[in-house]
């Protein structure tokens, strides 16, 4: 690729060869901006190839440092060469610097442009087969993979023709990094030997064997994997590389059985001074290799001594999972592995272990809670069976702790002797399971809490300690794949419970399944068959039915389904009065069905829009509310019964005003009439009182004008906006009867 550093002497002097104005423009262009912007590019981008340390990433780099402004500068500085000096020789240079300054701030397009420019601009340049280059990787970046894969491939086989290799050698570091992307190992794999067979750069070389057998370890070929990590040694490689893959080689030879090889290779690593740095994770891999020879203490100790020595390292959360990972799986301490499975979540983690620390802290947490509560509701139900023996132990205890008062109270002496005497025992103890192959542990030294008087019924408790039974069964069963520890606790459910606390199809359904996995399938279909033939209302039915092959039990059965239907097409054939009568029959005959509050609903939209009984349909849907006030019908009636109501009561309002008006007209008149008949001199002659002298009063406007009362009658149930035919209907409960009003 072309670099852009120029020595100024021999810039000078080739400008001088140049004819007439295109040397001074060349001069000129180079000394006010060329030269700049060219040292402002160089360090952009050497700040961003070091910036990747893996040349396979699947992620672009961020920009570090201060390069984005440099890149800021640059397109800026080549923007003004491109405009003022469009006729000297550092055109294509500009356009080039341009579009990778585009490039590295993730703008695609613009880059895309500016090499594409230069590829028909510049047609004569040398920079036209790089630019072909990153054309293709703009394309890629802008998720145009057919034609970005196209160009590429073919700018690989003409870098190679060329003899360019390093833009053959970024073109297939290109590609693989698309592929990896895609999770195409086997492409991936295909263009790294081919980079390695026609590249001649040892370091590039190196990189492309180790990412190889990366590949085929994670494909677990295990024997190409050794075979590609070997060949890693034979180029000329970086510290890291050879380290890593002398570790991957060791890793691998675990893998294929050769675990005492393994242990060698890994020991001498360790023996080095130069990878003192190294050696937690050295360590980390030589006590998983002491587990994989089949030497658990081995594994144990180690562990636990490098568990200290390494606490801050990014390992750290590795040893302790192995440390956890033996408690549960070789010494079936699974107190201790929720211990060691908790710390390890938080402690520092290579990425390597953070989901498995996850998903085994999530787990064993879950066992730890049903664990403790299975013994404490144990407990409970013994001393609520047997009161005699709570208070029994609630007098031994306390027996205790006035003994142990009194030995605190002893003189020094005493005390001195009698923890001397424990102190042997607990040594003692510990020799003792040593001996026996199990790991030291620490004991607590804690007194056990008193007794404590249960609160809840036998009963109650008889139904929690099998429920909690069955969980952790099912616990060993599904989650630890510990078939034995599973058939423990589901034995004990039946051997010590009865009646109805047994939870008969969920207990038999798990002996079953715990017979099937040992091959014991006689057992297991008899318990399947008598589940199938008994539990016919219990969902476990169907479980039983898929492991003896036997029809399924329809739970979603509904009789009143059929009988709806049949109501729906009556009412789409036009017979409102049948269809009415067959809906109501369903709220009457089911009312516990799903389908009782919609065929409620179907009766007050047939009274509403077709029989045209408002008052009954109101009456349907007070029902409708009244039994499935949850229901969606009886959400969209309740509107719809409010409104009437409400309608109802204006009307009689409006009616109670008329007919108080007609009586106030009428003593109006009577009074008048009356005066007429009475002789001026007999009437009294009275003061009026104070008004306004301005206003005069006129009778006729005195009085009201007489308004016409509202007759009451018909008038629809549907509110403003409201469209029946929108409605749907579903849902209802117990039988009403309908009236006429």
């Amino acid at each position: 690729m072309t670099k852009y550093k120029f020595v100024l002497s021999l810039a000078f002097v080739s400008l001088l060869a140049l004819p007439g104005c295109t040397v001074w423009s060349n001069f000129t262009t180079y000394f006010n901006l060329y030269y700049n912007v060219s040292k402002d590019f160089n360090q952009a981008e050497t700040l961003i190839r070091e910036q990747r340390k893996d040349i396979f990433s699947l992620l672009e780099p961020s920009l570090p440092g201060n390069s984005n402004q440099l890149l800021g500068k640059v397109i800026e500085k080549c923007s003004k060469v491109l405009q003022f000096n469009s006729e000297s020789s550092f055109v294509d240079d500009a356009l080039m610097m341009l579009g990778k300054a585009f490039y590295y701030q993730k703008n695609y397009l613009k880059s895309l442009r500016k090499f594409q420019e230069i590829i028909v601009t510049q047609q004569q340049s040398a920079l036209v087969l790089e630019a072909r280059l990153w054309e293709a990787k703009s394309e890629i970046a802008l998720r145009n993979y057919s034609t970005g894969l196209s160009l590429l491939e073919k700018n690989i086989e003409e870098a190679a023709a060329a003899d360019e290799n390093e833009i053959m050698t970024e073109g297939y570091i290109s590609l693989v990094r698309y592929y990896l992307n895609e999770k195409d190992d086997q492409r991936a794999i295909r263009f790294l030997l081919e980079l390695v067979s026609r590249c001649d750069d040892s370091q590039v070389n190196g990189l492309a064997m180790y990412k190889i057998g990366e590949l085929y370890l994670k494909n677990e070929d295990y024997q190409l994997a050794a075979d590609a990590f070997n060949r890693v040694l034979t180029f000329t490689i970086d510290f890291e590389t050879e380290f890593s893959a002398k570790l991957k080689l060791a890793t691998v030879k675990r893998d294929l059985g050769e675990s005492r090889e393994a242990l060698e290779d890994y020991q001498s690593l360790r023996s080095e001074a130069k990878y003192s740095d190294k050696y937690d994770v050295i360590d980390l891999e030589i006590g998983r290799t002491l587990k994989a020879m089949g030497k658990p203490e081995d594994a144990f100790a180690h562990f636990k001594y490098i568990d200290t020595t390494y606490n801050t390292s990014v390992y750290s959360a590795g040893i302790k999972y192995e440390i956890a990972n033996l408690f549960e799986n070789d010494f079936g301490n699974f107190d201790s592995a929720a211990v060691y499975y908790q710390k390890g979540l938080a402690a520092p983690s290579t990425a390597d272990y953070l989901d498995s620390l996850r998903s085994k802290t999530q787990l064993f947490t879950k066992y730890t809670t049903v664990s403790l509560a299975f013994t404490g509701n144990k407990r409970d139900l013994y001393y609520a069976m047997y009161p005699d023996k709570f208070s029994a132990d609630s007098a031994a205890y306390f027996g205790d702790t006035i003994k142990a008062m009194d030995i605190a109270a002893a003189p020094v002496e005493e005390q001195t002797k009698t923890e001397i005497t424990r102190e042997r025992e607990r040594d003692f103890g510990e020799e003792e399971l040593q001996k026996a192959g199990a790991p030291p542990v620490k004991k607590d030294s804690t007194r056990a809490a008193p007794p404590v008087k249960p609160t809840l019924s036998a009963d109650s408790l008889r139904t929690l300690v099998i429920k909690n039974s069955l969980e952790l069964g099912n616990l060993f069963f599904t989650e630890f794949e510990l078939n034995d520890s599973a058939y423990y606790y589901y034995n004990y459910i039946t051997s010590n419970f009865t009646g109805p606390y047994l939870m008969e199809p969920k207990v038999l359904f798990a002996l079953g399944s715990y017979y099937l996995s040992v091959d014991d399938s006689v057992r297991a279909d008899s318990l399947f068959n008598y589940i199938y033939d008994n539990f016919k209302t219990d969902n476990t039915v169907n479980a039983a039915a898929v492991k003896l092959g036997k029809p399924q039990v329809d739970f979603d059965f509904d009789p009143a389904k059929q009988l709806y239907i049949d109501a729906e097409e009556i009412m789409l054939q036009g017979d409102y009065q049948k269809s009415y009568s067959d809906f109501y029959k369903i709220f009457l005959q089911h009312p516990k069905s799903t389908y009782a509050s919609k065929s409620l609903f179907a009766c007050g939209y047939l009274l509403e829009n077709n029989i045209k009984l408002p008052d009954s349909a109101v009456s349907v849907y007070d029902t409708l509310i009244k039994y499935f006030p949850q229901s969606a019908y009886a959400a969209t009636a309740g509107p719809k019964v409010s409104f009437y109501r409400s309608e109802k009561l204006r009307i009689e309002a409006n009616r109670k005003d008329s007919l108080m008006r007609i009586e106030q007209e009428k003593v109006r008149k009577a009074k008048e009439d009356s005066l007429k008949n009475v002789k001026p001199s007999e009437i009294k002659q009275e003061q009026p009182a104070a008004e306004d002298p301005g206003k005069t009063i006129d009778p006729e406007k005195q009085e009201e004008p007489e308004k016409k009362a509202e007759e009451p009658g018909r008038f629809s149930l549907r509110p403003p906006g409201f469209y029946p035919d929108r409605y749907i209907y579903r849902n209802a409960l117990s039988p009403v009867y309908l009236h006429r009003t």
